[in-house]
């Protein structure tokens, strides 16, 4: 049984014939080889359509990455990631429904709570989980968010440990992709938030240091069709008045982290990357994750 038919719990998919008559249209039209692409980068619904014919063909869903948040804040974790290597088509049907996700969205200046969660992308009943947003340090929360990759921790405050965001959409036999985000924390007043969770790999656990406050790092973010998507947002950094200790984002459009005087940056839009975690002070502005895309791909 192919991984698409495990993915589907049992729905059968069965091989056929391809038609050497194959007729399809929907998002913006590519060549590259043997292969004609479909690519739908607008946020919100849209329709692969089948003229005629039928045929197995590739489909890659991205989420859109969640947002990082502000003050000493966790970065976004990027949106899940979603491969069919072979999924049956044909002209009966015609319309296939798409979704792309949006990243999620940046908040108000000053804002201290967990950060907005990337949209699903879905694509004829498949789904790619969005991104979790970060956590930032004024919360009663002691975890980033849950998503496709999960949204870094804040810093520890009171005691308490500042987690990264469970992923909901684990690696399951390169079918779906998602890593947990990193946990921050806190160092005689260094704070170091978590980076966001990537499609490549997990976060990286942030550790204070006496006079730097230390940032998480994204996690990577994993390559189809020669392009990498889904990178972690970096954590942010904060030590009193040094410009220092903000996290890198990750690999496939993940934002940076921010600090005392930067806000961090948003994640690249197409890619799914979460936004950055921001720092203190100046930066105290939550960043948006980018917004994810769906490919469709298969030889002509």
């Amino acid at each position: 049984m192919s991984g698409i038919q495990r993915f589907l719990s049992g729905r059968q998919i069965s091989k056929i014939e391809e038609n050497s008559t194959f007729n399809a249209v929907g998002g913006a039209i590519s060549f590259a080889g043997q292969f004609k692409i479909h690519t739908f980068s607008a946020i919100g619904p849209d329709f692969f359509t089948v003229r005629n014919g039928q045929k197995n063909i590739e489909v890659l869903l991205v989420a859109g990455g969640g947002s990082g948040a502000g003050s000493h804040a966790g970065g976004g974790g990027a949106g899940g990631v979603l491969y069919a290597s072979s999924l049956s088509v044909n002209g009966n049907v015609g319309n296939y429904s798409l979704s792309v996700g949006n990243g999620g969205q940046s908040q108000s200046s000053m804002y201290q709570g967990p950060a907005a969660n990337g949209q699903n992308s879905t694509f004829s009943g498949l789904i790619a989980v969005g991104g979790g947003g970060g956590l930032g340090t004024n919360n009663n929360s002691h975890t980033g968010q849950p998503g496709g990759s999960g949204g870094g921790g804040g810093p520890s405050s009171g005691g308490f440990p500042r987690e990264g965001g469970a992923s909901t959409q684990g690696s399951t036999g390169g079918i779906g992709h998602g890593h947990n985000g990193g946990s921050g924390n806190r160092f005689y007043g260094a704070h170091g938030s978590g980076g966001g969770g990537g499609a490549g790999g997990p976060g990286i656990n942030s550790n204070g240091t006496t006079g730097v406050g230390g940032a998480g790092n994204a996690g990577n973010g994993i390559s189809y069709f020669g392009t990498h998507y889904a990178g972690g947002g970096g954590g942010g950094g904060h030590n009193g008045n040094a410009h220092n200790g903000h996290g890198t984002g990750g690999i496939g459009g993940g934002g940076n982290g921010g600090n005392e005087t930067i806000r961090g940056t948003n994640g690249t839009n197409g890619l799914g990357g979460g936004g950055g975690g921001s720092g203190h002070g100046s930066g105290d502005i939550s960043s948006s994750g980018g917004s994810g895309v769906i490919i469709v791909r298969y030889t002509i």
